[in-house]
């Protein structure tokens, strides 16, 4: 597959956008759920009163992400220094267990690493 099959950003950045999200590469609705969840809550972050004042945009959200890394030993549940993270999580609507919430933390790194195409091939390459 190449890039062209998705000639989207590397990221969504309205929550239409997540909404419209071809997921199908998970081939898991519980999956695909947690990982929209993840997506919305980083859009729900940017549009935040506090985001929106300190006129932080979803891209510029996804590039944090795309800069940040847990320090090692600690994941992401145990990452309390970034303020960032820790309303990405608290935006999250799905009950989540510790495991789920760093899995689900986990995809929307890569994602925001590497971009929705890098994401769906990952999947498609072990089909």
């Amino acid at each position: 597959m190449t890039d062209e099959v998705w000639p989207e950003t590397l990221w969504p950045e309205t929550l239409d956008a997540v909404r419209d999200c071809d997921l199908a590469c998970l081939k898991c609705d519980h999956s695909a759920n947690m990982v929209r969840d993840g997506l919305r809550a980083i859009i729900r972050v940017a549009d935040s009163p506090e985001f929106r004042s300190r006129e932080i945009t979803a891209n510029q959200v996804w590039t944090h992400l795309a800069q940040y890394s847990p320090e090692p030993g600690k994941g992401f549940m145990f990452s309390a220094d970034d303020d960032v993270i820790l309303k990405i999580q608290n935006e999250m609507e799905i009950g989540h267990s510790g495991c789920s919430m760093g899995w689900t933390m986990r995809q929307i790194e890569f994602i925001a690493k590497n971009g929705l195409p890098a994401y769906r091939k990952l999947f498609y390459k072990f089909k």
